[in-house]
């Protein structure tokens, strides 16, 4: 009677070590794929942040060589709605204040048209909407565009900047559209300056100083 009993021990040792084992596997396997997992996501926010980096660098010395008052990275964005994109816009400052030493600008992106206008869509997302309509920085009169209506989480300055006198400010602004209808969008982005070169704290009136356009393909 006692020699199956020991069998039994042995049986249940042998389930025990087979099941450490197992343990010790799949504790070495899932930290080596948390391992690899932060590894590639820290890589590549660092390729991102160095890309962006560059590109602001390449801008500011093409306005430079150029003599453009505005630049951005990019004629045609893909997007998806809820989908966080990014670019860069610069801006050279020609002005000199006798202030600050710093010029107030203005940044109005407009959506100029969809282009299914009069058949399915426009820039409000209904047929025979309205359009052209502001879609992120400020509006004409230089209120912020309210968020439930803007495109962008991300403006320079929330849209109102100063910049140094004759120099350049390059830095990215991110796209996020939270609703839509898939359709590519012509958007203006219209840049405006303190007429009398006064920073954003003493600002009162300014007028067009360039604009460039882009398009957005977006898939709702």
């Amino acid at each position: 009677m006692k020699v199956p009993m020991l069998r039994n021990k042995q049986g249940a040792l042998e389930l025990s070590i087979t099941g450490i084992v197992v343990l010790i596997i799949a504790i070495t396997v899932l930290g080596l794929v948390i391992f690899f997992v932060k590894k590639t996501f820290g890589e590549t926010t660092e390729i991102v942040g160095g890309q962006i980096q560059v590109i602001k660098k390449d801008l500011v010395e093409s306005l430079r060589a150029t003599g453009e008052l505005l630049a951005i990275n990019v004629a045609e964005i893909e997007a998806n709605v809820g989908e966080p994109k990014s670019f860069v816009v610069a801006i050279q400052n020609t002005g000199s204040s006798s202030l600050k030493g710093e010029v107030c600008f203005r940044l109005r992106f407009t959506c100029v048209k969809a282009f299914r206008h009069r058949t399915q869509n426009t820039c409000s997302f209904e047929a025979n909407g309205q359009q052209p309509i502001d879609v992120g920085g400020v509006d004409e009169a230089g209120v912020p565009i309210r968020e439930e209506f803007s495109w962008f989480r991300k403006v320079i300055g929330g849209g109102e900047v100063d910049i140094k006198d004759q120099l350049s400010l390059a830095a990215p602004v991110e796209l996020l559209m939270k609703r839509g209808i898939s359709d590519t969008y012509r958007v203006q982005l219209t840049v405006l300056k303190e007429v009398n070169n006064n920073n954003c704290a003493s600002a009162s009136q300014f007028k067009d100083y360039a604009s460039k356009t882009f398009d957005v393909v977006l898939k709702a």
